[in-house]
């Protein structure tokens, strides 16, 4: 009898935990929006992250093609609905024309745990985020981006040094991991300019002490780091229980004595210098009456600049390096453009640099193929979105929005051949002839990544300087397509991206 009232009772408690699971999958069936079989308790459509096979966008990639044809569809991430978009004027609804029901992005942040990430305008809401973004955008200004950009030309000179050094030590060409080696480079950019320091990251001798082998590991698609960022993505909840900040606090502590030692420095010396430090030290003093410049007001903004910085280019620039080094033709027409503005100005500058018209081009085909960064938002306002299929849906507060980046940018509604690499999708006539809001590598509308013009500077500086003194090739460990590791944030290459670089002859060099 007792085993009897045992058996009754586990039956029971896995009925309760049954219901509980899935008493929310007919959130999207209530309203009329369609929604792909395959979820399953507790996971939802999630069942191959919880395993670390897919990330989130591949798992939505796959959904994104069956649905073709819908306008919106639904997902499960766990027991929570996410509204996934489609339509190009649905992603511009909530982006732009609808912005005040979709004020926040969908990535929590603990002010506590993070006290410095918090500040960054990408996390921050309400009238904290207009605050910090418009302090962000004052510091991106043509004037303030031109007054910066010797000190990336300068590490642009290390780099060039550190790639001779690497060159002279070995018999025939070079082969590096271009992941590695463009993540020193936006680290020493960030170490120079966002904290006013030294970094060695391009340093003949590694050193353990440079932002880049300190913040690598963030980043790093390893176990932890999925499933840490899938906790804080879909387990918020618990994430804020645990304390566990997306930045180690240990680096945060870091961030803060490097601007504390740069401030003593400058206020011991009354020195100043063209960075982004000197920028927000002038500003706090026009608006703070008191004129007084504390750590913990300059601190943050430096760690926005590098998170705006660091990762995103580099994988970026990682990327546009593996298609040119799968596509020589097109390597050789972007290192020619480059010596034609060489020739014609005899230095590269903030000025010249807006000539390589074609090198954009290039970028911008690379991040249609490999967007390092998708969309979330979070509705804040009811609202019904109604897409062009006649599909509507009345979206409530607290919904977490998808905006399918990868998919948009390779639909062959919207692009031709879309697996194919054409940097001339770019040029000004072919961008007019398709819808805005299907390229989306920085976001679009008041929430547009502020620091897109300083990437594509700093992103052009370095490709100068690596293509007019190689060719590089793809390295055979390099396997294409490249295999992408699963992420539920950024699009990491899951074995770097592998290449031979050539030292040019002089005569390839004119």
């Amino acid at each position: 009898m007792e085993l009897a009232v045992w058996i009754l009772v586990a039956i029971l408690l896995v009925t309760l935990m049954y219901l509980y699971s899935t008493w929310n999958y007919n959130y999207w069936k209530k309203r009329g929006v369609p929604c792909p079989d395959g979820y399953l308790p507790a996971v939802g459509h999630l069942g191959k992250i919880i395993f670390l096979k897919d990330g989130l966008f591949e798992i939505c990639s796959k959904h994104y093609k069956k649905m073709a044809g819908r306008s919106m569809f639904g997902l499960y991430t766990m027991r929570r609905p996410i509204l996934v978009l489609r339509d190009p004027e649905l992603v511009k609804s909530v982006l732009s024309t609808n912005f005040t029901s979709f004020q926040e992005n969908g990535f929590p942040i603990d002010p506590k745990v993070d006290f410095l990430l918090a500040e960054n305008p990408f996390f921050t809401t309400g009238e904290e985020w207009k605050e910090k973004r418009s302090f962000v955008v004052n510091a991106f200004t043509s004037g303030k981006l031109k007054a910066i950009s010797d000190n990336i030309l300068n590490v642009a000179a290390k780099l060039s040094a550190y790639l001779k050094k690497r060159s002279s030590e070995v018999q025939g060409p070079l082969e590096i991991d271009l992941k590695d080696l463009f993540a020193r480079f936006t680290a020493e950019v960030a170490s120079d300019v966002a904290f006013g320091l030294n970094d060695s990251s391009l340093g003949l001798q590694d050193n353990p002490e440079s932002l880049h082998n300190k913040a690598k590991d963030i980043f790093a698609p390893t176990r932890v780091n999925i499933v840490g960022h899938a906790t804080m993505l879909f387990f918020p909840w618990l994430f804020d229980i645990m304390s566990i900040p997306f930045i180690p606090t240990k680096l945060q502590l870091y961030f803060v004595d490097a601007v504390k030692n740069v401030l003593s420095a400058r206020q011991e010396h009354s020195s100043r210098r063209n960075d982004f430090v000197q920028m927000v030290i002038d500003k706090i003093a026009t608006t703070d009456k008191s004129g007084r410049i504390d750590v913990n007001m300059v601190a943050p903004h430096s760690v926005t600049f590098f998170v705006d910085t660091y990762e995103t280019s580099s994988l970026t620039l990682a990327y546009v390096g593996f298609e040119l080094a799968l596509h020589q033709d097109v390597q050789a027409m972007t290192r020619k453009e480059a010596q034609e503005v060489l020739e014609k100005y005899g230095a590269f500058n903030y000025e010249s640099l807006k000539e390589l018209v074609y090198m954009e081009q290039v970028i911008s085909e690379s991040m249609r193929h490999h967007p390092v960064i998708g969309l979330q938002k979070t509705c804040t306002e009811e609202i019904v979105l109604q897409g062009s299929d006649g599909l509507t849906c009345r979206v409530e507060p607290g919904t977490r929005i998808l905006i399918p980046v990868h998919d948009l940018h390779k639909d062959p509604e919207y692009w031709t051949d879309p697996e194919s690499f054409d940097p001339d999708r770019f040029s000004a006539e072919e961008k007019q002839n398709r819808p805005k809001f299907v390229f989306l590598p920085f976001g679009e509308g008041p929430r547009m990544c502020v620091g897109m013009r300083l990437a594509m500077m700093q992103m052009k500086i370095c490709l100068t300087t690596l293509l007019l003194e190689y060719s590089f090739q793809l390295a055979n460990r390099t396997k294409v397509p490249l295999e992408i590791a699963p992420s539920n944030f950024l699009s990491v290459p899951k074995h770097g991206v592998w290449v031979r670089l050539r030292p040019l002859k002089t005569e390839e060099r004119s």
